[in-house]
């Protein structure tokens, strides 16, 4: 359960560098 839960971190900081890139190419 806890290496799930250090799955969903690692993606959510994935997803808010991408948004962050995005945004800054915008």
């Amino acid at each position: 359960m806890g290496h799930s839960r250090l799955l969903l971190t690692s993606f959510t900081t994935k997803l808010r560098a991408l948004e962050q890139s995005s945004q800054e190419a915008l």
